[in-house]
């Protein structure tokens, strides 16, 4: 492992002072993971300082493989499961009727279409505060 810098150690326990804020106001909090780069390292303070948050992901079943991988990696790593929701298969086969089977690749408008979808065809469950990755 390597040692963080001050600056970057100050701003890593700025941030898990504000989840931990987060959830002594909103008690039940989650967080959705886009699995990107920083959505990692907000799932390393969360499962290292806060465990207590659920994160989330949204699997459209169009995921690369590697996203498949990385999905595992990090199960494995902090030893919980990341939850997966899935859309509705009746929502998107009309999206997929509407922009095509591969529209999410024709820009970043298309792709945040698809995880609508995806995200708000099934509830993350009934929190109150939900931060979206």
């Amino acid at each position: 492992m390597f040692e963080l810098s001050k600056a970057l150690r100050e701003r890593a326990e700025d941030s898990i002072s504000q989840l931990r804020s987060a959830v002594a106001e909103y008690k039940n909090v989650c967080y959705a993971n886009s699995l990107g780069s920083e959505s990692i390292v907000l799932t390393d303070l969360i499962w290292g300082s806060v465990p207590e948050i659920d994160i989330f992901s949204i699997d459209t079943g169009r995921l690369y493989p590697e996203t498949y991988d990385l999905i595992e990696r990090v199960q494995q790593r902090y030893g919980r499961a990341l939850t997966l929701y899935y859309p509705k298969t009746s929502d998107l086969e009309r999206w997929v009727g509407e922009n095509g089977i591969n529209g999410f690749r024709d820009g970043l408008e298309q792709r945040r279409g698809c995880c609508v979808v995806a995200r708000w065809s099934r509830s993350a469950g009934p929190s109150p505060a939900a931060a979206p990755g």
